[in-house]
Formats: C-alpha cells, sequence, structure tokens
C-alpha cells in the first residue's frame, strides 16, 4: 500500500514515527486476516461435519421407540414361557 499523506499540501505533515506505527499495524492486519481465513476454512469443515452428525442422529430411535421394544419384548418372552409351562404341564 503506497504511503499517501492526510494533506496532500504538505507531504510530511506528520511524525515520522507515525509511520513505523502503521508499518506495524499494517503487519498486525495482515497477521489477522491470515488467521481469518484459516479459521473461515475450518467453519465451512466444520458445518460440513454437523450436518452429517444431524442426519446420524435423525436416523437414530426415540427414547419411547426403545423403551417400546423392550417391554414387547419382554411381554413376548413372558408368553413363550407361559405356554413353554403348560406344554410341560408345568402348570397348574
Amino acid at each position: 500500500m503506497p504511503d499517501t499523506p492526510v494533506d496532500r499540501a504538505e507531504p510530511a505533515s506528520y511524525p515520522p514515527a507515525l509511520e513505523a506505527r502503521v508499518a506495524v499495524l499494517e503487519e498486525i492486519v495482515r497477521r489477522i486476516d491470515a488467521k481469518l481465513d484459516r479459521i473461515e476454512g475450518r467453519l465451512d469443515t466444520l458445518s460440513a461435519e454437523v450436518a452429517e452428525l444431524r442426519g446420524i442422529v435423525r436416523n437414530l430411535p426415540s427414547t419411547w421407540a426403545m423403551i417400546t421394544a423392550i417391554i414387547g419384548g419382554q411381554v413376548a418372552l413372558a408368553a413363550m414361557l407361559m405356554a413353554a409351562a403348560r406344554l410341560w404341564g408345568l402348570h397348574g
């Protein structure tokens, strides 16, 4: 970036120390810009990963579906045991 004085009538109207300070600030801004570019790239990757996880979580069974399956299995097991007990004459 060219060094353009604020007041064009006097090319050196600002203190020379100001140039050094502005140069330091420009370097800091370049580093911040590079870091922001890296962060932006990471956020894009993270966004894709979060979308994938959301799809996986949507396909998981709900708590009620799991409870219903477990209770249904237990009821079926109890019915089979009672039928086997009757079949073998273990039930009075």
